[in-house]
C-alpha cells in the first residue's frame, strides 16, 4: 500500500522531471528554476488527492481518485498559463536589465522572474503529481474507482 512518503517522494520526483523535460529548450538558468518549481508542484500534486479524500479506509477513494479527476487533469490545457508565467519572466528580465534601475529594484525584478519561472514549473508538476499518486493508488489491492 502507498503511503504518504511514497506519494511525496513520487510526486516530487515525477514534477521535476515533466518540468525540466517541458522547459529543455529553454536556458539553463531558467530550467533550473522551472525544475525547483516542478519539484514542489509534484509534491504538492501528490498529497492532493489524499488531501482531497483523507484515508479513513482502504476504499477510501471517490472522485478526487477516479478515471475522470485524472483525465480531466491530464487533458487539461496548462500551456496557456505556462506560456504566460514564461512570458512574465522574460519582461521582467528585460526591465532588470535597465541600467538606469537602482540595484536593489534590479534585484527584485530578478526574484519576481524566478517566481514566475517557478510557477510555470509547479503546473506542469502538479499535474505530475498528481499522476504518480494515481498511478501509485492503482497498484493497491482497492486500486481506484474508474469514474469515482
Amino acid at each position: 500500500m502507498s503511503g504518504r512518503k511514497a506519494h511525496l517522494i513520487a510526486g516530487g520526483v515525477c514534477g521535476a522531471a515533466v518540468a525540466v523535460y517541458s522547459a529543455r529548450r529553454l536556458p539553463g538558468d531558467w530550467r533550473l528554476f522551472e525544475t525547483i518549481g516542478g519539484a514542489l508542484g509534484g509534491l504538492a500534486g501528490g498529497a492532493t488527492p489524499d488531501v482531497l479524500e483523507p484515508a479513513t479506509s482502504p476504499n477510501h477513494r471517490g472522485l478526487a481518485h477516479g478515471g475522470v479527476a485524472a483525465f480531466a487533469l491530464v487533458k487539461a490545457d496548462w500551456a496557456p498559463f505556462i506560456d504566460r508565467l514564461r512570458a512574465g519572466a522574460e519582461v521582467l528580465l528585460q526591465r532588470s536589465a535597465d541600467p538606469a534601475l537602482p540595484q536593489s529594484t534590479q534585484e527584485w525584478l530578478r526574484f519576481q522572474a524566478a517566481l514566475c519561472l517557478i510557477g510555470a514549473g509547479a503546473v506542469s508538476g502538479f499535474v505530475a503529481g498528481y499522476a504518480s499518486h494515481l498511478i501509485l493508488d492503482m497498484a493497491t489491492p482497492s486500486s481506484l474507482p474508474v469514474l469515482w
